[in-house]
C-alpha cells in the first residue's frame, strides 16, 4: 500500500471513528441486564426450556420481527439464571380473550414465590409468599386494570428477597399500581427462574408476549420508535481502498461512509459494489448478520453498531480460499465444497488446479461431466455453455488455504471471477440423505447397508455405541463405501441424561476409537441422532462442546436447510420423513415433491420396521441421478456450515512465493505491567521488499501489526485495552535478504487473564505485494503472570498506646520471584483489620517497597492486620502483622495517714500494671510520677511510694501524673485508683481567760480543743474563746465540758467570729470544747519548682494570749 493510500485510509478511519463515537454518545444507556429476549432469533433457543407447544409468531409483535404465543394451559417457556436477591422483570403481553389464568411465575429454587394472575374481569393480582403463606397484592380482587383484548400492555414486577424487608412492586405501562414492603420473603432461597406463558387456567385465549427483560434495577417500558446508529463502511480485502460502492437498507441507498439510524429489529441489507469490484462478505460489530457471505441478507439491530462490506477485484488469474483457522480445527471441514467461477467466453479444453497453502506444488483436478454420477470427491466440471467452472475441493488438515487456477490447453493461466458457493454439491438440483436409527449390528442391519451400497446411495448409521456387537463388521461396511457414521448415544437415554458427557462425547469417542473413517470425514462425527427424538438445553450445550454441527429429531420433516443458531453455535434441530412401515409409492411421492421443489429429501427408519423390498424399490426410483446429491446427513451440514456460516474468504491471488512466518520468540514468563519483546521472524523468497505488513494475534483478541512501508509497529486490535506498546522500543531487524525479525515491545496490563498465551493463526499473517500471505500459530508461547505477593511486612511499633499512629511497611514481588513490579501503576497496597480497610497507598517504590500510616485501635487488645496489594485482583500471598494496644493501668492507691499536722509525714502509694496482660509495672519497666515527683519502687510492699511531709495547712491531693515506660514505650495511663488526699490541720482559735491556761492542744481528728485552767480557790474564772467562722460555721453543735461535766456557755458573734464565754469556780480544771461542725474544705495555692498544684488547706491563725493575773490594789 502506498503512503498516500495509507494516509487516506487513516483519515477515513479516524473520521469514521469520531462519527461512531458521536453516535454512541447519543444512543448510549441500558440496564444491568440478567436476561433478555425479544424472540428475534425466531425460536426459544435463549430459554432454558419449554412445556407444551408455545410458538413464535410474526404478527402481532410489539417490537422487531417476532413475538411468542401460548394458546393453551401449560404452554410456557422458562429461564434459569444464577440466584438473585432482587429482580425486575419487564415484558409486554396482549390477550385475545379475557379469561382467568396464571401468566407469569418467579421461582426460588423449585418453589413459585411470585405469580401474576389475569382475572376474567380484566383485573390483575400478584400472589407472593410471606413466610410460607400466600398473600395477594394489592388484594384478592386484584387491581382494576380494565384490561382490553388485542391491546399491548407493559408489566414490570420487582421482587426482593429479605427476611424482614421483602419488597414487591408492580408497574403497568410505567405506572406503579401496587407495592408492599416489610415482608418475610426469604424462606426458599434466592430468585433463580422465571416462567411465562399460560400455566394454569381453562378457556380459549391466545397470550402473546414480547420484549422480556430481567435486570437488577428498574427497566421501564420500551422507548417508542427508538433508533440506533449503525456506522456503514466498505473496504477492500487488502485494505488498499475503502468506502467504494453503496449499502442499501430496506430499499434506501447509503453512500459510504455513512450512518443509518435504524429501529430495533430485522432489516434487509444489500451491497452494490463499485465497478471492477466484487462483494466478498459482511462484517459487523454489535449486529447480527443473517448470511455474512450473501450480498443480500438480513441484519438484526438491537443497539448501536457498525456494518462493513468487504470487496475484492473482479478478476484474477489465481484465487485463494481461506477458512478461519479456529473453525477449521474444530470441525475439520474435509468434505469438498463447490465453488463457482466465471471463465472466459468461448473457452474449451480448460484444466483446473489446486494448491494447498502449505504445498507449493499444483495438483490437477480430475474433470467430471454432467453425465457422470459422483459425490463427495474433489473435481472440476466445466459448463462451457454458461461459462462456469464448478470446482469442488476440500481443505486439507494442515492448511487453512486453498489456491485455485485454471489454464487453457496451452498451459496459459486464464482470468477467472469467483461467483458463489453452490447451495448443493456440484450445483445439484436437490440433496438426499437416509438415516438408519439404532444401529448395533443386528443381522437385519447389514443387508440394508449392502442395499444402499449397491444402489450408490449414502446411508447414515445412528450408532448406539455401547451395544455394538462387532466393530470389525462395521469397519468392513465403512470400507466398502457409502456409509457415514453418526452418534446415537451410548445407551439410548431420554433427557435428562444421567451422564451427558458420556452419552454425547463418549459415543463420539467410541466411533473414532473403534473405526477408521473415510478421508472426507477425517476423524469427524458431525451428526447427532437424538435418542427418541428428545433434547434439552444441556444436550445442545454438549453438542457444541464435542464439535457436532447438527442434530436430527424425528418428524415433522424439514425439506430445506435449517437455520444456524448463533447463540448455540449449532444448526437448528432437523426433522426427517419417517420411512418405517412405508411402501415404495409413499416414499417416491415425497421424493418427487422434493425433487420438484429443489429441496432436501431426508428419511429415517429402523431396520426391524422397514420393508426391505419396498425400500429397494424406492432406492431404484431415486438412485444414480446426475442432478441429485447423495450425501451423508452430517456431511450435508458440514457443507452448509462452510458455505454459509464459517468465516471464509475467496480472494484474488498470484503465482508469486507466498511469505511465511517461520518462528516466534518471547520470554518463558511475561509479568503484568512489565515490558518484554514478542518476536516474529518472517520470510519471503521474493525478497524483503515484497513484504506489505504482518499481524500477530495472541490470546484474548490482541492483534499486533507492523507495516513495511512505514516501519510502524502498532496495536491493531485490543478491545479490552489489555496491551500497551512502546513504539520506540519496537525493532525491525534484517536477518538476510529475505527475512526480518520483528520485535514488538509490549506489556500486558493487570486485567489480562493469567495463564498460557498462544498465537492464533486466524489473524497471524504476513502479506506480500501480490496479496498472498502466510500464517502460523504457536501454542503456549509464554506464560502470563499477573499475581503479586506481599513478600514481607512489618510495623514500626508493635506495642502501642490507644489510637497511636503506626507505620506499616512491606515489599511486593511477582509470584514465585524476588522481582518487584517494573511499573507500579495500577497497584494499591492496603491494610485491613477484620476485613475493614484501615489504610492504603498507591505509592510503590521501584524496589517494591511501600509504607502506610494507620491510626491504631482505641481498645486494649491484640490486633492482627492483613497487609496485601490489589490490581484487578488481590495478591495471592499476604502478610499478617500483630499489634498490641496497651497502657499503664493504676489499679490501686492510698496513703498511710490521711490527716496530718504541720511537720508530720505520711506515705502516698500506687500499684500499676500493663492493662493488656496484667503484668506488674515495676522499676524494671520504668518510673512512675505523682504530682511531678518521681516515686520509688518498694520491693517489700510491691508498690510505688512517695514520702510526704506536711508543710502547708489544708488538703493535699495526690495523683499519678506521668509514666516513663522504658520497656514498651507506653505513655497512656488508665487511672482506676483515682486521687489520694492528705489533710493538714492547725488551731484557728483564740483563748483569753482570767485563769492560767496550760496544756492547750487542738485535736484535728475529733476535732476538739483541750486546755487546763487554774486559779485561786474561792474566786470565779472566766474564759472567752474566739473561733473563726471558717472553722465552724454553725455553733449550735458546740459542747463544752469541765472535768467531764457539760456546762452552759454564752455565744455572741459577728460576721467573722463566734465569741464563746463560760464561767466556773477557780481551782484546776480540764476543759474540753468539741466542735461538731468544723469546716475542712478551705483551700490555698502554693507553688513548687515543677508545677502549681491546688491543695485543700485551711488558713488558720493561732493566737494565744497569756493572761496576766491582775491583782487588786488594796490599801494597807
Amino acid at each position: 500500500m502506498s503512503y498516500k493510500k495509507a494516509l487516506r485510509n487513516f483519515a477515513l478511519k479516524l473520521s469514521l471513528l469520531m462519527l461512531i463515537l458521536n453516535v454512541l454518545c447519543v444512543f448510549s444507556g441500558g440496564d444491568r441486564e440478567i436476561f433478555s429476549d425479544g424472540f428475534e432469533s425466531g425460536d426459544f433457543s435463549a430459554w432454558t426450556g419449554k412445556n407444551g407447544s408455545p410458538s413464535i409468531v410474526t404478527s402481532p409483535v410489539h417490537h422487531g420481527s417476532y413475538a411468542a404465543q401460548a394458546d393453551a394451559a401449560y404452554e410456557y417457556v422458562y429461564k434459569t439464571f444464577s440466584g438473585q436477591t432482587t429482580v425486575y422483570v419487564r415484558f409486554y403481553f396482549r390477550l385475545s380473550a379475557l379469561i382467568q389464568f396464571e401468566m407469569f411465575y418467579i421461582y426460588a429454587g423449585s418453589t413459585g414465590i411470585g405469580m401474576l394472575n389475569i382475572l376474567s374481569n380484566g383485573n390483575i393480582r400478584y400472589r407472593y409468599k410471606h413466610g410460607t403463606t400466600d398473600q395477594y397484592l394489592p388484594s384478592w380482587n386484584g387491581y382494576a386494570a380494565n384490561l382490553q383484548t388485542n391491546t399491548w400492555y407493559c408489566i414490570e414486577i420487582k421482587h426482593t428477597i429479605s427476611g424482614t424487608n421483602g419488597e414487591i412492586q408492580i408497574w403497568l405501562n410505567g405506572n406503579s399500581i401496587a407495592s408492599v414492603s416489610g415482608k418475610d420473603t426469604d424462606n426458599y432461597g434466592n430468585i433463580n427462574q422465571i416462567l411465562i406463558g399460560r400455566y394454569y387456567g381453562s378457556g380459549t385465549c391466545a397470550v402473546i408476549f414480547d420484549c422480556l427483560a430481567v435486570a437488577d434495577t428498574y427497566i421501564g417500558p420500551e422507548a417508542a420508535e427508538q433508533k440506533f446508529g449503525i456506522a456503514l463502511t466498505s473496504e477492500d480485502y487488502y485494505e488498499s481502498s475503502a468506502n467504494y460502492g453503496a449499502v442499501i437498507i430496506d430499499g434506501k441507498e447509503y453512500q459510504l461512509p455513512n450512518v443509518a439510524y435504524l429501529s430495533w429489529g430485522t432489516h434487509n441489507v444489500a451491497f452494490t459494489p463499485a465497478e471492477s469490484h466484487r462483494f466478498l462478505r459482511w462484517e459487523g460489530v454489535n449486529i447480527n448478520i443473517g448470511d455474512k457471505n450473501a450480498q443480500s441478507t438480513t441484519i438484526i439491530v438491537n443497539g448501536n453498531g457498525s456494518l462493513k462490506a468487504v470487496y475484492v477485484e473482479l478478476q484474477a488469474t489465481i484465487y485463494r480460499i481461506t477458512v478461519n483457522s479456529t473453525q477449521h480445527q474444530k470441525y475439520r471441514l474435509t468434505y469438498p465444497v463447490t465453488y463457482e467461477f466465471a471463465i472466459p467466453s468461448n473457452s474449451f479444453g480448460l484444466s483446473a488446479y489446486k494448491r494447498n497453502g502449505s504445498n507449493r506444488e499444483w495438483t490437477k483436478l480430475t474433470e467430471k461431466t454432467s453425465n457422470e454420477v459422483f459425490n463427495g470427491v474433489e473435481y472440476v466440471r466445466f459448463n462451457y455453455t454458461e461459462d462456469i467452472a464448478y470446482i469442488s475441493v476440500a481443505f486439507p488438515s494442515e492448511s487453512d488455504d486453498i489456491y485455485i487456477k485454471i489454464t487453457n490447453n496451452s498451459g496459459v493461466i486464464q482470468p477467472i471471477r469467483f461467483l458463489r458457493i453452490s447451495k448443493y454439491y456440484d450445483n445439484r438440483r436437490m440433496a438426499v440423505y437416509a438415516i438408519m436409527d439404532d444401529y448395533v449390528g443386528y443381522p437385519e442391519d447389514l443387508p440394508i447397508i449392502d442395499l444402499f451400497q449397491e444402489k450408490n446411495v449414502w446411508i447414515t448409521l445412528g450408532i448406539i455405541t455401547q451395544y455394538v456387537l462387532n466393530w470389525s463388521d462395521l469397519q468392513n461396511e465403512v470400507n466398502e463405501g457409502f456409509v457415514e457414521c453418526a452418534s446415537h448415544s451410548r445407551t439410548h437415554p431420554s433427557p435428562p441424561y444421567g451422564d451427558y458427557d458420556s452419552e454425547i462425547g463418549g459415543s463420539k469417542a467410541d466411533i473414532l476409537n473403534n473405526l477408521t473413517l473415510p478421508e472426507i470425514y477425517d476423524g469427524s462425527v458431525w451428526a447427532w441422532i437424538e435418542p427418541g427424538g428428545g433434547s434439552d438445553q444441556t444436550v445442545r450445550q454438549k453438542l457444541y462442546a464435542y464439535d457436532y454441527l447438527i442434530a436430527r429429531r424425528t418428524d415433522p420433516a424439514d425439506y430445506d436447510y435449517v437455520a444456524w443458531v448463533e447463540s448455540e453455535q449449532l444448526f437448528q434441530r432437523v426433522g426427517a420423513f419417517p420411512a418405517d412401515s412405508k411402501n415404495a409409492e409413499q416414499l417416491n411421492t415425497v421424493f418427487d415433491s422434493c425433487y420438484q421443489n429443489k429441496g432436501i429429501y431426508g428419511i429415517y427408519f429402523h431396520s426391524n420396521n422397514v420393508y426391505l423390498g419396498e425400500l429397494e424399490a424406492h432406492l431404484d426410483h431415486i438412485k444414480n441421478k446426475t442432478d441429485v446429491w447423495y450425501v451423508g446427513f452430517g456431511a450435508l451440514y458440514a457443507y452448509r456450515y462452510l458455505a454459509t456460516v464459517a468465516d471464509i474468504y475467496i480472494v484474488p491471488s498470484s503465482e508469486n512465493n507466498a511469505p511465511i512466518i517461520s518462528s516466534f520468540e518471547a520470554p518463558n514468563i511475561a509479568y503484568a505491567n512489565k515490558y518484554f519483546l514478542l518476536n516474529a521472524t518472517i520470510n519471503d523468497a521474493d525478497g524483503i521488499a515484497n513484504f506489505v505488513n504482518a499481524t500477530v494475534e495472541i490470546s484474548n483478541n490482541i492483534i499486533l501489526k507492523w507495516d513495511n512501508a512505514t516501519d510502524i509497529f502498532s496495536v491493531y486490535y485490543d478491545p479490552n485495552s489489555y496491551c500497551i506498546l512502546d513504539v520506540s522500543g519496537c525493532l525491525r531487524e534484517q536477518l538476510n535478504s529475505t527475512a526480518y525479525k520483528l520485535s514488538w515491545k509490549i506489556k500486558l496490563y493487570w486485567t489480562y487473564p493469567e495463564g498460557y498465551v498462544s498465537v492464533a493463526s486466524a489473524n497471524t499473517k504476513v502479506y506480500d505485494l501480490a496479496g498472498d500471505y502466510g500464517s502460523k500459530s504457536k501454542n503456549n508461547l509464554f506464560y502470563f503472570e499477573d499475581d503479586l505477593i506481599v513478600y514481607s511486612a512489618k510495623v514500626d511499633d508493635n506495642r502501642i498506646n490507644p489510637s497511636q499512629t503506626i507505620t506499616f511497611s512491606g515489599t511486593l514481588f511477582y509470584q514465585g520471584t524476588t522481582t518487584p513490579p517494573e511499573d507500579t501503576s495500577g497497584i494499591t497496597a492496603k491494610i485491613k483489620l477484620n476485613n475493614v480497610l484501615k489504610g492504603l497507598t498507591t505509592t510503590i517504590g521501584m524496589d517494591g517497597n511501600f509504607s502506610i500510616d494507620v491510626n491504631g485501635e482505641s481498645d486494649i487488645g491484640r490486633f492482627s492486620y492483613v497487609i496485601f496489594a490489589s490490581t484487578d485482583e488481590d495478591a495471592v500471598q499476604n502478610q499478617n502483622v500483630d499489634v498490641i494496644v496497651d497502657r499503664i493501668a493504676i489499679v490501686s492507691g492510698g496513703v498511710t495517714k490521711a490527716t496530718l499536722v504541720l511537720g508530720e509525714t505520711a506515705t502516698v502509694w500506687f500499684r500499676a500494671v500493663y492493662e493488656y496482660d496484667g503484668s506488674p509495672f515495676t522499676d524494671a519497666n520504668g518510673s512512675l510520677y505523682t504530682n511531678e515527683f518521681q516515686m520509688h519502687w518498694s520491693q517489700v510492699n510491691m508498690r510505688w511510694e512517695h514520702m510526704y511531709q506536711a508543710d502547708v495547712v489544708g488538703s493535699v491531693i495526690f495523683a499519678v501524673s506521668e509514666v516513663y515506660d522504658t520497656s514498651q514505650g507506653l505513655t497512656a495511663i488508665n487511672d482506676a485508683a483515682g486521687t489520694q488526699t492528705i489533710t493538714v490541720w492547725s488551731a484557728p482559735f483564740i483563748v483569753i481567760s482570767n485563769s492560767t491556761v496550760t496544756e492547750l492542744t487542738f485535736d484535728s481528728t475529733i476535732p476538739a480543743i483541750r486546755f487546763t485552767v487554774t486559779g485561786p480557790d474561792g474566786t470565779m474564772g472566766s474564759t472567752n474563746v474566739t473561733i473563726s467562722k471558717e472553722l465552724i460555721q454553725e455553733i449550735d453543735g458546740l459542747q463544752i465540758y469541765i472535768d467531764g461535766n457539760s456546762i452552759d456557755y454564752i455565744v455572741t458573734y459577728n460576721n467573722y467570729y463566734w465569741f464563746v464565754n463560760f464561767i466556773y469556780s477557780h481551782s484546776t480544771h480540764k476543759v474540753l470544747i468539741i466542735l461538731k461542725h468544723a469546716n475542712t474544705n478551705l483551700t490555698v495555692t502554693y507553688s513548687t519548682k515543677i508545677a502549681t498544684l491546688c491543695i485543700a488547706t485551711l488558713c488558720i491563725a493561732i493566737l494565744i494570749a497569756a493572761c496576766r493575773k491582775v491583782r487588786k490594789n488594796t490599801r494597807r
